[in-house]
């Protein structure tokens, strides 16, 4: 036997549920018992089993909003209307609110008894007299329950029409319809004159009166066009509530902004609490309110940028674990940064302002990290890094910054060091108190003057001040740290590798070509291709005897296309790749790369070898301070890569740190010069370590002129005899007599070693 169930045709309901939220209109039962529904917005047919149905309606997790096509009202009935109005406790406009109240209660109450016996009685009409007489009879009863209005002819009849249909007439419907006007005493073109006045007010920067204003300028205008001289304008409580009962989430929005709108129509979440020092760290980025300089070589300013700032704060303490200011917008990469100066000692710090009350010591690895929602945090390559070394990943909620109001307050309070700063605009939202001059035209810190001061703002201010009620941070740390200690990463060279954004490239034994670069070494590439070649897709090969084609993922570091990172999936490895020409690309990024290989062919410069693309690089960079010293202002994108650029051929720049074990000499097979092919000037090879003091020293000086000397007088004596030979060849030979004698003449080894040393010394050719 089917089960039955108490729906029918028209019948609506709104359903909250996650997985069915929408409203729905009954479309069928089936023979098994299920239910059929139709989506009211995409039309799409969805089947509930009776069970399920039976539940969602039990539980109130299915509210019908029609029934056989009359809307219940269900949401018209609220315990306002129950309210005592003579409560001592409240004022004379809540009691006139509560009275009101239950006038439209007991109004509703009446008109639905009226309605209820007149489809009860068969025999009555809408006819006057019959009409008349069962109002009267109904009335008399009526009164006696507490309901003394005796509806008229009239509004009964409209009433039989406005709510519902004989048998169901349901008293939330009719409740809902009281005290309120009804559109449809306007006439048509009347609604479409309100709509327009809507969609004006709606707009950004209008004002109700000016709304208003236009509403009954078009009335006029379309009253003397169609000669409606009796009709009258809607009043002005009529056109204000109009316009207020127009308000939804999506025309707030676009008068007021997406974040008013969602704190507005949108519930808050609390905040993130946290019981131990790196449970929770929070990381965010914002632009801060200070221009900084970008300059040339020479100190000349190219252009004004205000800088992009990331912060890492652990909840527990309110400890800033990292931070890194530059002039790129939020990215992955700057996250990265970030993440990598929590994870390691502040000895940079330690080294500038000493331990001073433990303001030095915020770092370890977090445990879960909470991000922004913003589209540079959400992609796969930070989800899959920090999953990677065992770091969970939490996104804040939408447009709620109450979610991460930590990193949100020591923003504005950093604020107060830019604002104080040389070239920091003023802050907040009113500007009819900022000076006429532009904050712009007062700066003078770089980026890296301006960290230098952000780092002392935080150890020396920040991080031992004690906030009103609570602890300082440094010191909320310290007492953390002893309680429940300081995980680590186990390696943290791994994020070294994983830094950056994640993207696809081709593998093929030719290396890899990856935005504009190739990156090959042959055993690495053979390793990779071995280890790979079982997972390849059989259909995306080439025919035998060409190379293999694999599809790899790699991870990159936009500023550095120096090396790139593959991922072995055979060994779930990370293979660092160099790319072909290494050293010309260190600290070079790609968008610089790019245009590097664009002026090459533009100026049709040589690129077959390192040292080629190194000068090339070094004209590059030459060409760009040329065009901006020539008044071509850069935009923020070329200051960026400009910037970037200087600091990677700087002198003294990067340094290279190693370990080796001590030898007599201290070298121990360290180079202390450049390979000869990448050194630029061509200089004479650098001499190797002497050995046995002054003494060895002498020694080999005296026997390096011994053998220059005795190969000069050996040279001396070939050319000698060649000459002899000639001139002897070009006169008469006398007859060949043979001497017999065992008395030789001894070699003379006598020449001008001085005059020798300083021919030689004159040359200036040297070893290439």
């Amino acid at each position: 036997m089917p089960d039955v169930i108490d729906a029918k045709d028209g019948d609506e309901y709104h359903i909250p549920d996650l997985s069915l939220e929408g409203n729905f209109r009954f479309v069928r039962t089936n023979d098994d018992g299920s239910i059929v529904f139709k989506d009211m917005e995409t039309a799409e047919e969805k089947t509930i089993l009776y069970h399920a149905f039976a539940k969602m309606r039990g539980d109130g997790h299915a509210k019908r909003t029609k029934r056989e096509g009359v809307p219940t009202g269900v949401d018209s009935i609220n315990v306002y209307h129950l309210l005592d109005p003579n409560c001592s406790k409240i004022g004379k406009k809540e009691k006139k609110r509560r009275e009101a109240a239950q006038t439209r209660f007991l109004t509703a109450r009446t008109i639905a008894h009226f309605l209820k016996r007149y489809d009860e009685t068969p025999d009555v009409s809408t006819y006057h007299r019959k009409l008349s007489r069962f109002l009267d009879d109904t009335h008399k009863q009526a009164k006696e329950d507490g309901m003394p209005w005796r509806i008229s002819e009239s509004q009964f009849r409209i009433f039989l029409k406005r709510y519902g249909v004989p048998g169901n007439r349901p008293f939330g419907l009719i409740l809902a319809g009281m005290g309120k006007h009804l559109d449809s005493r306007w006439p048509d073109w009347v609604l479409e004159l309100k709509k327009k006045m809507i969609t004006i007010f709606w707009q950004p920067n209008v004002r109700k009166q000016t709304a208003r204003d236009f509403f009954l300028t078009w009335f006029e205008e379309e009253r003397a066009k169609r000669k409606l001289e009796l009709i009258s304008p809607p009043g002005r409580t009529t056109l204000n509530e109009w316009i207020d009962k127009s308000e939804t989430q999506e025309l707030y929005r676009l008068k007021f902004g997406r974040r008013n709108a969602h704190k507005r129509f949108v519930g808050t979440v609390d905040s993130i609490k946290a019981t131990r020092p790196l449970e929770y760290v929070i990381l965010d980025q914002t632009e801060t309110d200070a221009f900084l300089l970008v300059k040339d070589s020479n100190g000349v300013v190219l252009r004004k940028v205000r800088a992009w700032l990331v912060y890492a704060i652990d909840v527990y303490s309110k400890m800033v674990l990292g931070f890194f200011l530059s002039l790129y917008p939020p990215s992955v990469y700057s996250l990265m940064k970030c993440i990598r100066h929590t994870l390691r000692p502040k000895t940079e710090l330690e080294e500038r302002f000493g331990t001073y009350k433990g303001a030095t010591d915020g770092w370890g690895k977090g445990s879960s990290f909470i991000l922004d929602n913003g589209l540079e945090n959400i992609g796969v390559s930070l989800q899959t890094v920090l999953e990677y070394v065992g770091i969970d990943i939490q996104y804040a909620s939408l447009r709620t910054p109450e979610h991460k109001a930590l990193v949100e307050r020591i923003f504005g309070t950093t604020n107060g060091l830019w604002h104080q700063m040389p070239g920091g605009r003023p802050g907040g939202k009113d500007k009819r108190n900022a000076p006429e001059d532009d904050p712009s035209d007062s700066a003078r810190y770089t980026v890296q003057e301006a960290t230098s001061r952000l780092s002392e703002y935080i150890v020396n201010i920040y991080h031992v001040t004690t906030p009103r009620g609570g602890v300082a941070p440094a010191r909320m740390w310290e007492k953390g740290i002893k309680q429940f200690g300081r995980h680590t990463l186990d390696d943290v060279k791994v994020l070294d590798r994983l830094i950056g954004q994640y993207g696809r490239a081709v593998l093929t034994t030719s290396g890899i070509a990856f935005k504009t670069e190739r990156f090959h070494d042959q055993a690495l590439t053979t390793i990779l291709i071995r280890d790979m070649a079982p997972l390849t897709r059989k259909r995306d090969q080439w025919g035998p005897g060409q190379s293999i084609v694999l599809k790899v993922n790699v991870f990159y570091d936009p500023l550095n296309c120096g090396v790139l990172n593959v991922l072995n999936e055979a060994t779930g490895m990370l293979v660092q790749v160099s790319n072909v020409f290494p050293e010309t690309t260190r600290d070079l990024s790609f968008d610089m790369s790019k245009r590097l290989r664009k002026f090459e062919e533009e100026q049709d410069l040589p690129i077959a070898s390192d040292t080629e693309r190194a000068q090339n690089r070094c004209k590059l960079f030459q060409h760009l301070e040329d065009v901006f010293r020539s008044g071509d202002k850069p935009t923020k994108k070329e200051a960026r890569q400009y910037e970037t650029e200087a600091l990677s051929l700087g002198k003294g720049s990067r340094v290279d740190e190693v370990e080796i074990q001590p030898s007599v000499s201290g070298l121990n097979g360290i180079p202390n010069t450049a390979p000869m092919t990448v050194r630029r000037d061509h200089g004479q090879a650098a001499k190797g370590p002497v050995r046995g003091g002054e003494k060895s020293t002498a020694k080999g000086v005296a026997t390096r002129a011994r053998n220059r000397a005795e190969a000069a007088s050996k040279e001396d004596q070939n050319r000698q005899a060649a000459n002899v030979a000639v001139r002897d060849h070009a006169r008469p030979q006398p007859p060949i007599v043979e001497i017999s004698s065992h008395d030789d003449l001894e070699e003379s080894n006598i020449t001008d070693i001085q005059a020798f040393l300083a021919k030689r010394a004159a040359t200036t050719s040297g070893r290439w």
